[in-house]
């Protein structure tokens, strides 16, 4: 009985590693593409620099019209543009994850404070009740 709940926690663990690297490869899938566009865009710009003869000596590269320099296309390193580009998206992520659980925090903090506010408010209101009758009662005591 041992040996079966143990083979399947080792296969379910397995099954488990197996879906976070599809998920990874799809992740780096897509930021690839995404790459790859943005890549294609700077094959206009970069040719039309080339025609237009604006090579900078000293930056040792092509310029745009607004003198900003561009890359040419066939240089660059894919892998080291989707790595970049997925650090970047998983600071993105965190930035937000991090907003989130500040902004739950605050309204867990305000709607304590709220029902703490209620809590005493309910306890004033109590014991002044309880004060009035006790004070009625001892008015009537002294009235007989």
């Amino acid at each position: 009985m041992k040996q079966i709940s143990e083979g399947s926690s080792k296969e379910s663990k397995q099954a488990l590693v197996e879906k976070n690297v599809l998920v990874a490869e799809e992740k780096w899938t897509r930021q690839e593409r995404i790459a790859r566009e943005r890549v294609n865009e700077l094959y206009a710009p970069f040719n039309e620099a080339k025609k237009a003869k604006r090579w900078d000596d000293e930056r040792e590269c092509f310029l745009d019209p607004q003198g900003n320099p561009i890359v040419d296309p066939k240089k660059v390193d894919f892998d080291a543009l989707v790595t970049e580009m997925m650090k970047k998206k998983e600071e993105e992520t965190i930035d937000e994850n991090v907003e989130k659980m500040i902004e739950k925090l605050k309204m867990t903090t305000e709607e304590a404070m709220k029902s703490e506010k209620t809590e005493i408010n309910t306890q004033t209101e109590s014991s002044e009740s309880s004060n009035k009758n006790e004070s009625m009662g001892n008015d009537d005591e002294f009235g007989k």
